[in-house]
Formats: C-alpha cells, sequence, structure tokens
C-alpha cells in the first residue's frame, strides 16, 4: 500500500514537472528572439563628438540590429566609422559585410584601405582579392601599386599603375606614379613623358612641377630646373590622388567638415578654384571650428584676385584663432605681394611673436626690410631666420646677398660656403651659390634684385 502511494505521488510529481517544463516551452516559443542571445555591434567611444555623429551611427546600429543580414547595412555602419577615424570598429563591419555579400568588392576594399596603416602585406593581399571580383578597376590597381612600390617591389608597382593609367587614361596620379619610379630607375625619357603628361592633366599640382624640377637638374638644365621651382611656389595642393567612388562614399557620410575640406584641395589640383572656394565657404559656414579650411579659403580668394574677400577671412581667421602663427603669415604675404609692405610687416612681426621660431616670417620680414633699403635691419631678419631653421639655405643666400650690397664680400663669402655645406636634394641651390660665389669674386658692390614673386600664394595648408 505505502509503496503504491509512493509510486502515485512520483507520477504526480513528473506531470508537474512535465507542464512546468512546457509552458516554459511555450513561453519561449513565443519570445524567440529575447531567448536568442544579442547580436554583437561594435560600438565606439564617441565622447566630445557632435550630437549629428551620435545620431548618424546609433542610427546605423539600428540598422544592422533589425537587419543583422543586411551586408548593405552593416557596409553603411562601417563607413560612418570610417569616415569618423574609427579604424578598428569599421574592419569589423567590413568583414560582415563581405561575408554576406560576396560580389561586392568594395566590402573588401575597403578593409585594404584601414590596412594600409598597419600591415602592408595584408593590405596588398585584400586588393588582390578585390581584383578578383572586379579586375577592371583602376583605383584598385592604382592603391594596389602604392603598396607594392612601399614595399619596395617596384616592378610589380609599376605594372599595376601601368594599368591604372590605361584604364584612366585622364587621371593624373598613376603618370605621377610612373615617373616617380621612372625617376628612381634614371629612365629619362620615360620620365619626362609621363610627368608631362601629369602636367597636361593637372596644371595646378605642386608635386608634378617639383619633379619636373628634379628631373631637369638630373638633365643638367637649371634654368629650367629653376623655373619648374618656382612655378611650384604658385600650386595650390601639393598631390593629385585617382578618382575613387567608393572612398567618396566614405567621404560623404563624414559629418565633422574634413572629407568636405579635402574634396576641396582636389578641385584646386584640378584648377577649379571658384568651386574650391564655394566648397571651403561651406565648410566654414558648418565648420567654423576648422582653421584649416578658413586659410585655405582666404588663400584660394587670394589667388582668384578677391583681395577685400580674403582679407575678410583672414581677419576672421586670426580673430576665431589668435595663437596660430600659419594665419598672420599667409595674411602678411598678401599684404606684401599688393605693396602694402608696412602692414605686411606687422603681420609677420604677429606670427613671429605667435612662434617665435618662425624662420619664414623673418625671412619675408628681411626682404621687405632689402626692399626698402634697410640693409643692416634685414641681415638681422635674415640671421634670425637662420638660427630658427639652420638647415634651409635660401636665408644664407639672401644674408649673403645683403652682405654683398654693403660691400662686405667677406661675410657674404662666409655665408655662401655655411650654406655650401649644407644637404640639399638636388643641384639646383648648389648652383645658385656657385652663381653668387662668382658674383662676390667678380662684382663685390652689385645689388640683388628682389623678386615680386616671393610674395605670391606658398600654396593652400595641408
Amino acid at each position: 500500500m505505502l509503496q503504491q502511494v509512493a509510486s502515485n505521488k512520483m507520477m504526480n510529481d513528473r506531470k508537474t514537472l512535465m507542464q512546468i517544463l512546457v509552458s516554459i516551452g511555450i513561453f519561449c516559443g513565443t519570445s524567440l528572439i529575447g531567448c536568442q542571445p544579442a547580436l554583437s555591434v561594435p560600438s565606439p567611444n564617441m565622447t566630445g563628438l557632435s550630437a549629428a555623429i551620435h545620431k548618424a551611427c546609433s542610427d546605423g546600429k539600428d540598422a544592422v540590429i533589425s537587419q543583422p543580414k543586411s551586408a548593405a547595412a552593416w557596409g553603411h555602419l562601417g563607413k560612418l566609422y570610417m569616415a569618423h577615424d574609427f579604424g578598428n570598429e569599421a574592419m569589423t563591419c567590413f568583414r560582415h559585410a563581405s561575408k554576406l555579400d560576396k560580389q561586392d568588392g568594395k566590402w573588401i576594399y575597403l578593409q585594404g584601405i584601414l590596412l594600409e596603416e598597419s600591415d602592408l602585406e595584408a593590405s596588398k593581399a585584400v586588393y588582390r582579392e578585390t581584383l578578383k571580383v572586379d579586375d577592371k578597376s583602376a583605383i584598385v590597381r592604382y592603391r594596389l601599386g602604392k603598396v607594392l612600390a612601399r614595399l619596395g617591389r617596384l616592378d610589380e608597382a609599376r605594372a599595376e599603375f601601368q594599368t591604372a593609367a590605361e584604364l584612366k587614361p585622364k587621371e593624373p596620379a598613376p603618370r605621377l606614379a610612373l615617373a616617380r619610379l621612372d625617376l628612381s630607375a634614371a629612365k629619362w625619357s620615360s620620365a619626362e613623358q609621363n610627368l608631362k603628361l601629369a602636367s597636361t592633366l593637372a596644371p595646378y599640382c605642386r608635386d608634378v612641377k617639383l619633379e619636373l624640377a628634379r628631373l631637369a637638374s638630373r638633365q643638367g638644365n637649371w634654368t629650367e630646373a629653376l623655373g619648374y621651382e618656382n612655378s611650384a611656389q604658385l600650386a595650390t595642393t601639393p598631390e593629385v590622388s585617382l578618382n575613387d567612388p567608393w572612398l567618396k562614399e566614405v567621404f560623404d557620410l563624414e559629418l565633422a567638415g574634413q572629407a568636405s575640406s579635402e574634396r576641396a584641395d582636389q578641385l584646386l589640383a584640378a584648377g577649379q578654384f571658384a568651386a574650391a572656394a564655394k566648397m571651403l565657404q561651406n565648410v566654414v559656414r558648418d565648420h567654423p571650428e576648422l582653421s584649416r579650411a578658413r586659410l585655405n579659403l582666404a588663400i584660394v580668394l587670394w589667388q582668384l584676385g578677391q583681395i577685400p574677400e580674403s582679407q575678410r577671412e583672414f581677419q576672421q581667421l586670426v580673430t576665431r584663432f589668435p595663437d596660430e602663427s600659419t594665419g598672420y603669415l599667409a595674411w602678411g604675404r598678401l599684404l606684401a605681394s599688393v605693396g602694402r609692405f608696412q602692414e605686411a610687416k606687422r603681420r609677420f612681426e604677429q606670427a613671429i611673436d605667435k612662434k617665435a621660431d618662425a624662420a619664414e616670417a623673418n625671412s619675408m620680414l628681411g626682404m621687405i626690410e632689402e626692399r626698402q633699403g634697410h640693409l643692416e635691419v634685414a641681415a638681422e631678419c635674415y640671421q634670425r631666420a637662420i638660427h630658427a631653421a639652420p638647415d634651409i639655405a635660401s636665408a644664407y643666400l639672401a644674408l649673403a646677398a645683403v652682405y654683398q650690397q654693403l660691400g662686405k664680400p667677406s661675410q657674404a663669402n662666409h655665408f655662401l660656403e655655411l650654406a655650401m655645406h649644407l644637404k640639399h636634394p638636388d643641384e639646383i641651390v648648389r648652383r645658385e651659390i656657385e652663381r653668387q660665389f662668382r658674383e662676390v669674386a667678380n662684382e663685390p658692390e652689385s645689388a640683388s634684385a628682389l623678386n615680386p614673386a616671393n610674395f605670391s600664394p606658398s600654396g593652400v595648408a595641408k
């Protein structure tokens, strides 16, 4: 009897347990998503960033959570993170996107760009994977060529640059890259051909002009080399880049103004000054905290001949950023270029006050004092420039010229000898030093001319 009771109790307990388990199962069945582990979406520290950036990234994360199998959602979030310098988080998103959509090379390619900063071999491998999806992509070929060149694999780099140039014959960047390889291999004829074409495609690129100067000096064409060096001082941007539609998608999501500034630089490289000015005006309006954009806007307006507008931007620049010497220096150059030398001197003095080792400001002061006949004062300015930047030959040459005008050939020779012992990237400066040596020996009383081109814009800020 007791045994039967015990058996019945056990049966009842089992039924109760089964009911409990069934209830739990039904509950989980009606709330399946809640029972799954939470989706891991990268979330960087965005402390100090604007509310617009916070909202854009938050919306991007919500899209991934609601569509975890969407390559587009993961890719969009990755581009947002990449646009705002969250490289690790962007890499995670792009890896998810490339796994979900193996036919879109964009997500692999953007990983390659991120890897360029830390692992060139991995970046090279990623670009080769991208070419398996689209072997006709000029930008992937160009990027791969740059990585191969940095790895010292120059023949492979040349092949990629050549393919990029053939795919995009109106783009100057591959031609410039090929010319640099030619110069390093002493292939003068090929270098000249590529540089002339690059110069035609990008007439305002400083690096193209400097490479032309390097080629001319290697060939002993010193006058031509000096001409290219002078024209490089008037160029607006240092480099040209191949048009990159995939990277542009990243730039278009950037909400801090930097990408727009870079696009303005590209417009400048193409000689589209008015379009660059318009874009920079928009950047300055939306991001008044960006000093570089305002400085570049002031310089571009100067180059467009809009002197009053340029001066207003310089005034805004030094008012908002009173401790940055670059604004005073560029403003002084503008004033000197239109003959307002006393005002220019004041701006150069302000640049020196903000940065005591401002070698260029002291050199510019020396040029103005020399022009006005204050040779002893000019000599002091050039000496301060040399003290601030002892490796720059131009100040030595200027000081030697002043001493030559003062009838002090021994002092002139002393500074020419000091300049001769500096390390120079090419023979152009050395030839100028030799010319001045001959001038001191033959015509100790001759005067040095102040070239007005020295007061022209020296390029936008980088």
